[in-house]
């Protein structure tokens, strides 16, 4: 699912020009208001895709997180495993002297 999920919002809106376009032609329109349609097509499921991508990912995202929270999960100042935060309002020397703590 994660290999499809960030290609979605450009298969969905190629795929949704490509069938509008033909039907377009099929049906005997000038090929300006064919190119047209095709355009407003794609744009309109590409942004579908992208909202159903952001779906899709926010969700999976959460299910992976929410459970553990071990190594993936928010770092309590040890500078192993995920990602540092640093708290607004801490001095640049505080900084520096956590990172020397840690080293030793």
């Amino acid at each position: 699912m994660n290999t499809i999920t960030p290609q979605l919002p450009t298969v969905l809106g190629s795929f949704a020009a490509m069938l509008v376009a033909f039907l377009s032609l099929m049906s005997g329109t000038s090929p300006a208001t064919c190119l047209m349609k095709a355009v407003a097509a794609f744009l309109v499921f590409a942004g579908f895709g992208l909202i159903l991508r952001y779906v899709l990912l926010d969700t999976s995202g959460e299910s992976a997180s929410k459970p553990g929270q071990g190594a993936s999960g928010t770092n309590s100042g040890s500078g192993h495993g995920g990602l540092n935060v640093i708290v607004p309002g801490t001095s640049v020397a505080d900084l520096l002297n956590s990172v020397d703590d840690d080293g030793e």
